[in-house]
């Protein structure tokens, strides 16, 4: 019994030392010839946080625009985050949450119009 205590000590300080490595994800689609550039950057210091989300892009020449926000779910990645063309300019992008829900935002690109912002959770 008396062994058991420092061990428990030290798998749990193993466990947090562990748990405190930091998540990155960093990647970038093109769509329409490479005239509309849309990244994702996010991070999340422990498994516990939130994803700390940079969804940003470049559209047509306008100037790169950004939504920066946070998202809870354990594990975000290029496979799980969805891009849904709707029509020629109109783009649904998803990004999944822990309780199921898709939390969307939608994105305009054409020569003429360059919108980007949140929608709702489905």
């Amino acid at each position: 019994m008396k062994n058991s205590f420092p061990l428990a000590i030290i798998m749990c300080l193993l466990f947090c030392l562990s748990s405190c490595v930091q998540q990155n994800v960093n990647f970038s689609k093109s769509f329409k010839e490479n005239k509309v550039n849309i990244s994702v950057d996010a991070s999340k210091k422990s498994p516990l946080d939130p994803w700390t989300v940079n969804l940003s892009a470049q559209v047509f020449g306008f100037e790169k625009g950004s939504l920066h926000f946070e998202q809870q779910v354990k594990s975000l990645s290029e496979s799980n985050i969805t891009f849904d063309w709707q029509d020629e300019n109109t783009c649904l992008i998803g990004f999944p949450d822990d309780d199921g829900s898709i939390r969307k935002f939608q994105l305009i690109a054409s020569p003429k119009q360059f919108y980007l912002a949140e929608m709702s959770t489905e």
